[in-house]
């Protein structure tokens, strides 16, 4: 297992050299196109921040959904694991002394062939103290409105209660593609909207972009924290407990971008 990582690792790291020297497969109309776009957008939302997000997405409700019909949804990824949930009536300790019990925790997702759509489900918790605290937010606050074009629907209970969302399928950005694409073309929006909404992206890299009919569009919606969380350590989780369960070791966690690091570490100061 641990030959084929290295392995893999080294034919990325070669496929970039590759694509660099050479440019192959870079579309340089479509860079411009989205440069365009990126500087479109900063212009009509001069006052990003200060005014309400449109937040057009649409909704459905997770019981209307028939996940249970195999000709046209596939499980693409099940990741159901066993998480702690406090509670006063549970009869086992964690680690760090709660009270509670052990449930099953995580996301399924599918692929609907009838929409092109891959659709996450999220447990009842993730969305309230779990790994998507904060996506709820994020969308509130606009930070997909431009970023995440692929954006087909998001999904509620019925208790109105944010349980997944569902992206149009697309091709993921190599590396380089997502530094000429994303690092360039989308640099200065990224940063403006982390500075309005508050919230910074610590997974913000190619496995997470795609790209479908010159739409580029992030796809791992709740890798979102607030900005005052950049940087801090364990110990800082450990004080937040009642605000988001720990699950990852989130502060140590970072897939983003130098400049983007660099550009929270001024922000921060």
């Amino acid at each position: 297992m641990k030959f084929d990582k290295v392995f893999e690792r080294a034919q990325r790291g070669a496929y970039y050299l590759f694509q660099k020297s050479t440019k192959y497969g870079i579309d340089t109309q479509l860079e411009q196109k989205l440069r365009h776009e990126g500087v479109e957008y900063l212009a009509k939302t001069k006052h990003l921040g200060t005014q309400k997000a449109v937040n057009n997405f649409d909704k459905v409700l997770l019981g209307s959904l028939e996940l249970e019909d195999r000709t046209r949804f596939s499980i693409v990824r099940d990741d159901i694991y066993q998480r702690f949930l406090v509670s006063e009536e549970g009869q086992e300790m964690d680690e760090f002394g709660r009270k509670g019990q052990w449930i099953p925790r995580g996301c399924q997702i599918y692929f609907d062939a009838a929409t092109r759509d891959y659709v996450k489900v999220v447990d009842e918790y993730f969305c309230w103290r779990g790994e998507g605290r904060f996506l709820g937010d994020a969308l509130k606050l606009g930070m997909y409105d431009f970023l995440c074009p692929n954006l087909s629907y998001i999904i509620e209970d019925d208790t109105g209660a944010l349980r997944g969302y569902a992206i149009r399928a697309g091709k993921s950005l190599t590396h380089y593609e997502f530094e000429r694409y994303v690092g360039i073309s989308r640099q200065e929006v990224i940063c403006k909207l982390t500075e309005s909404t508050g919230l910074y992206f610590y997974d913000l890299s190619c496995h997470n972009m795609i790209i479908d009919e010159g739409r580029v569009s992030i796809i791992d919606l709740e890798s979102v924290l607030p900005i005052e969380w950049f940087g801090k350590g364990i110990d800082f989780s450990l004080r937040h407990l009642s605000d988001i369960d720990i699950g990852w070791p989130i502060q140590t966690k970072w897939y983003s971008p130098r400049w983007y690091r660099n550009f929270l570490i001024e922000l921060t100061r």
